[in-house]
């Protein structure tokens, strides 16, 4: 039903609507409800606008005059997450206490409140027909209620994630599971129907597009959508948005929408599946909530604290040269070999009952059966006898027998088998251990960074890997963290304390560049400045940068004569040296303050790749004793956060802390860190015990006993400087610049000629000396057969050292024959 006067002023795409102090999360729209907006009997009745925010309360908007008419502080020091009509009369509200309230519009007086759950409400949703309503919650429950506020049926089995449940036109509930799998529950009998998933990933936004097709959207910013009559998987993937798919609802018959954290809005055609408008930063930061005005308007809110009103009809046609649908087809991952990857891709190997396979006379010890769809496995790495190991782990099921194929397999295309030199075991359920033995070159940590990275492409997620965190951080949730006010005072001397023990290391290093990592407001700029160096900041939250960059602009912040001091808003995860924008000179150090580290997982590819990098580091983490945890739980409580929760890691890493708002941070165990990074490649030296009271201090620095690349290693002096820049200290070849075959075989024209030719001057010259040699001791010993003269000792000594020459020369032409055949294997397998 259109609403009269609801239209956007001549030439006006979008507006803002602007009253939330924080966070606008849900949106409702009632069209066909009489309710007055205002007293005013001159005011024409409309179907009015809701919208519930972080700050707990909800907002009633006049659409057409674009104002505020009325505020509900629904949920004090609390946060509405989730929005539902029961009537033309009646809403509801859930929040951050797994509280549900009932509203009356007329009076806007809350006539009932549920202790609904025991965690936040994310999701509400009216079951037709039944006067039924069902709650999702974090509290992995999904509850059935009459209009009443009587509990019918608690569903278990839900997701912890923030998602999503729809209700189909028959009845059915369809949410995410404990699995990260899209399930469909009959609320009349216990039976449950996996539908698909988008891997390992979690999905916010699910929608009905139409009576039968499902739209699910992942974290990860694609679209699936899904014929709920048929177990035939996926019908189509669609992609295009950058960031976490928060929001689907169905435009009309031939269209719906999407909305992202990556501020955009998409129109899609319903009919053939392809993106049609693409509203480019419709807000200022993420958006949350979608709804449907009327015929010609979409409404949506965001983390800028501002409601958007979107007419469809000046909707920006989607520019194709600038955003390219992208196939769903395998990823080429090593071009330089032509291997292709996928989830199910790989050359298969045969599997048995229990097989003993040789690989390039590697022992690989499997245990393979059949078992279900590969999915929930997690993997990460630590120290076992004395070795760098990765270990993956089966949440759920066994491991399936394709899933292990795929292991063994990407080991061998990425010639990790022959370079690292791995121990593969399998247990008889769930777990699977990669023992690196060799790994003291930059090229098996190359090939190491590789295999991590390609885990994600066999949608296994690493350990603490949380993607709503990284966005949580980087939003609200990283304001309020990084809010002094709510410091406590022992929070306070740990960092006092932190800031010390950084200025002491950095003088240690004796290095002339600070790069901090979640630099925040530049506090530790400080340490630089004790140390009469530069400085570099860096963080994923571009909000922070901007501010940052302000200050530095305004010369709000220290700098010294000469003093280079500069912000980057960077993904440390996929950090590359080209992005440091590092002088010859530079010899960095990087920081990891406040316990930044159990907040950029994962810390595994970040290692490697820092390592490759030949970088130096100072990591500062919690303690885990008691007196550290308490003081964390009062610090995270001071951040209003809401059900904290805190878990020591079964797998031995360290103590978790989360909240319903999306926090996840890990204080990792001090000896886990330092074995970890031993075996990686780094020395670690800890702080004194007493240094801080509620900390430790780590100090990483690159281990020069690796041997280095052919290529790079005692290169003649006719080198090229890129070459010789590769060993500068902080300014290491980056991943995205390192070959994709070994390099040992990549080395440039010039530099094999060079070494060819120098290689060939010296067996020439030895060569000769040796012939000379032989040729002398050959006469010597005839002499002797001839006269049977008497042999004075330093003739004998003669004859001893040119006999021992003799028998060099005889090894250097055995040796050459080795180098030989083994340069004729090199360019068999390059």
């Amino acid at each position: 039903m259109a609403m009269a006067g609801a239209r956007l002023t001549s030439g006006e795409a979008s507006v803002r609507l602007r009253g939330h102090s924080k966070e606008v999360w849900s949106l409702l729209c009632l069209p066909g409800t009489d309710i007055k907006l205002t007293s005013d009997s001159k005011q024409s009745s409309i179907p009015p606008l809701f919208s519930g925010a972080l700050d707990g309360t909800i907002r009633v908007w006049d659409i057409t005059n674009k104002n505020c008419v009325h505020v509900i502080n629904a949920h004090p020091r609390q946060s509405v997450y989730s929005l539902i009509s029961f009537s033309t009369t009646l809403i509801g509200s859930g929040s951050t206490d797994g509280v549900i309230k009932f509203w009356e519009l007329s009076t806007k007086h809350n006539t009932q409140t549920l202790t609904a759950h025991d965690a936040a409400v994310f999701s509400l949703a009216l079951i037709p027909k039944a006067t039924q309503f069902v709650s999702q919650s974090v509290d992995t429950t999904l509850k059935i209620w009459d209009y009443q506020g009587t509990l019918v049926r608690t569903i278990q089995g839900g997701t912890d994630y923030i998602s999503t449940i729809v209700v189909t036109k028959d009845g059915m509930i369809i949410g995410e599971s404990n699995n990260c799998m899209i399930t469909k529950w009959d609320p009349r009998s216990p039976n449950a129907t996996v539908i698909g998933g988008h891997g390992n990933n979690h999905m916010r936004a699910l929608a009905m597009i139409d009576d039968f097709i499902l739209g699910s959207g992942s974290q990860l910013g694609d679209i699936k959508l899904w014929d709920i009559r048929r177990n035939t998987g996926a019908l189509k993937t669609l992609t295009g948005h950058t960031n976490c798919i928060n929001a689907i609802i169905p435009v009309t018959q031939d269209m719906f929408a999407s909305a992202a954290g990556d501020k955009s809005i998409r129109l899609w055609d319903a009919k053939d599946y392809k993106c049609t408008h693409d509203m480019k930063d419709a807000h200022d930061d993420w958006i949350q909530a979608l709804v449907r005005v009327n015929d010609d308007m979409l409404a949506s809110g965001s983390g800028d604290k501002t409601i958007g009103l979107h007419s469809l009809s000046r909707f920006p046609v989607l520019d194709v040269a600038d955003s390219k649908e992208r196939a769903s087809s395998p990823r080429a991952l090593d071009s330089s070999t032509g291997a292709v990857i996928t989830t199910m891709g790989l050359p298969r190997v045969d599997s048995q009952s229990h097989v003993a396979d040789r690989v390039n006379d590697r022992t690989v010890t499997q245990h393979l059966y059949s078992g279900g769809p590969s999915r929930n496995y997690i993997f990460y790495f630590k120290r076992m006898n004395g070795n760098l190991t990765c270990v993956i782990r089966a949440n759920e099921d066994d491991f399936d027998p394709h899933f292990i194929d795929n292991i063994i397999n990407t080991l061998r295309a990425f010639n990790i088998v022959s370079i690292c030199s791995p121990i593969v075991t399998i247990d008889f359920t769930k777990t699977v251990e990669i023992n690196f033995r060799q790994i003291n070159s930059r090229d098996a940590i190359y090939h190491i960074l590789k295999f991590i990275r390609n885990l994600n492409d066999l949608r296994v997620r690493e350990l603490h890997e949380n993607v709503h965190a990284l966005w949580f951080y980087a939003n609200n949730g990283g304001d309020e963290i990084l809010n002094h006010q709510n410091y406590p005072a022992k929070l306070k001397r740990f960092l006092a304390q932190e800031q010390k023990l950084f200025t002491d290391f950095v003088k240690s290093t004796k290095s002339n560049l600070v790069i901090e990592v979640g630099c925040g407001e530049l506090e530790n700029v400080e340490v630089a400045n004790a140390n009469n160096v530069s400085y570099l900041g860096l963080d994923f939250s571009p909000q922070r940068i901007s501010k940052v960059q302000d200050k530095l602009r305004k010369g709000q912040i220290k700098k010294l004569p000469g003093q280079r001091v500069n912000v980057k808003c960077v993904n440390i995860i996929k950090l590359d040296s080209g992005e440091l924008e590092l002088l010859p000179a530079d010899q960095p150090v990087m920081i990891f303050p406040f316990n930044v580290i159990g907040n950029v997982a994962p810390i595994s590819a970040l290692f490697t790749n820092l390592r490759l990098l030949n970088m130096s580091m100072l990591i500062s983490i919690y303690k885990n004793d008691a007196a550290s945890i308490a003081m964390r739980r009062e610090y995270y409580e001071s951040c209003e956060y809401k059900h904290i929760q805190m878990q020591n890691d079964p797998n031995g890493t360290g103590v978790v802390f989360r909240s319903d708002e999306g926090l996840y941070t890990v204080a990792y165990d001090q000896s886990y860190l330092v074995k970890l990074l031993s075996a990686i490649g780094f020395n670690v030296i800890v702080s004194d015990e007493k240094a801080s009271e509620y900390g430790h201090m780590l100090c990483a620095q690159p281990r020069n006993d690796w041997k280095e690349n052919l290529s790079i290693q005692n290169s003649p002096a006719t080198t090229d400087e890129k070459h010789r820049k590769r060993e500068s200290f902080g300014s290491g070849l980056s991943p995205a610049a390192l070959p994709m075959r070994n390099p040992i075989l990549d080395r440039t024209p010039s530099m094999v000629s060079a070494k060819k030719s120098v290689a060939t001057s010296n067996s020439t010259s030895i060569r000769l000396l040796l012939l000379l040699g032989s040729a002398a001791l050959l006469i010597f010993m005839l002499k002797i057969l001839q006269s049977e003269m008497k042999v004075e000792p330093k003739l004998g000594t003669l004859a001893g050292t040119l006999f021992v020459g003799f028998l060099g020369q005889r090894y250097l032409r055995n040796r050459e024959n080795i180098n030989q055949q083994q340069e004729s294997g090199r360019r068999l397998t390059g």
